[in-house]
């Protein structure tokens, strides 16, 4: 997995535009998601020999979590332009960052936005066991970014294998270090840190996943951060605006009309 800049974090790249594509809407399509800081559309050069427009473009955001949302949403959706499927591409997948941009590595399959690498798998475990054991039991070291994956085979028989995916990596530390070759349900089950899914043959869990998740952290801090601040100014407009309509009722003296 690659180590990934402040600014890759705040960047969706688009491929697949149709000719008839511009600025003005991919600003319009993306502007839902957040503050957009540039758009970048590089130029080619075509067999003739003369410039022409690329194919795709980038989308910087003015932060991290805005520009997740937006792959999130257009990924999953799989919307099209002038009969065209955009493809989208974020840093926090498993994609190739070098070369053509949006151009995937051989075998990469897109990782969950929430996902930082804290993955481990869980071999040996009982095959009577149910995704509400395991989820209940593995939860008490952390909190997970995705569900348990319980691995089954074509008949969908539990085949003792768990994939877990932790939010940080001190809970995947945590239960390698607590539970591996250790009893679970009467079993002695081997705990270490998965394979990563780009077919590299490396294990997850490496110092550069661990400085990607601190560095996602950091955004999401900031983030939270500006979100609370915005919305005490929000909430301070809203009282000043209620003062100012009720500043009328000041002026009228309700004991003359009770004299009348």
């Amino acid at each position: 997995m690659a180590t990934y800049k402040r600014e890759d974090l705040r960047r969706v790249s688009f491929t697949n535009l149709d000719e008839h594509c511009d600025e003005g809407i991919v600003y319009e399509l993306c502007l839902q998601f957040g503050r957009i800081q540039n758009i970048s559309w590089p130029t080619e050069v075509n067999l003739n020999g003369m410039p022409q427009r690329a194919s795709r473009c980038y989308v910087d955001f003015e932060n991290a979590e805005d520009a997740k949302y937006c792959f999130e949403a257009l990924y999953r959706a799989r919307i099209k332009l002038f009969n065209k499927e955009l493809r989208v591409f974020h840093a926090s997948t498993e994609l190739a960052q070098g070369g053509a941009a949006g151009s995937q590595r051989s075998g990469a399959v897109v990782v969950g936005l929430h996902e930082v690498g804290a993955k481990v798998v869980v071999r040996n475990i009982d095959y009577r066991v149910t995704e509400f054991d395991v989820t209940r039991f593995f939860e008490s070291f952390g909190q997970f970014a995705a569900p348990p994956r319980m691995l089954r085979d074509s008949v969908g028989n539990f085949r003792g294998v768990v994939v877990l995916s932790y939010k940080t990596f001190e809970a995947s530390d945590r239960v390698i270090r607590d539970m591996d070759q250790k009893v679970f349900r009467d079993r002695v089950i081997s705990v270490h840190y998965a394979l990563m899914e780009d077919g590299s043959g490396r294990l997850h869990g490496t110092k550069e996943e661990r400085a990607n998740a601190a560095l996602i952290r950091e955004e999401e801090k900031r983030y939270r951060e500006m979100v609370a601040k915005e919305m005490a100014v929000m909430r301070q407009e809203r009282q000043q605006n209620r003062v100012q309509d009720a500043s009328w009722a000041e002026k009228v003296n309700v004991y003359n009309h009770l004299r009348r």
